[in-house]
């Protein structure tokens, strides 16, 4: 099935994303806690 192929990426994409986004804010929350 063509769907099993293309799930994986995009998963690892959307996980790539997602970790961006929690490096950020976890950046954003270490500064607000030492400030």
């Amino acid at each position: 099935m063509r769907d099993g192929k293309l799930a994986p990426h995009a998963e690892v994409g959307r996980s790539q994303l997602f970790s961006a986004a929690d490096l950020k804010s976890f950046k954003r929350q270490r500064k607000a806690i030492k400030g």
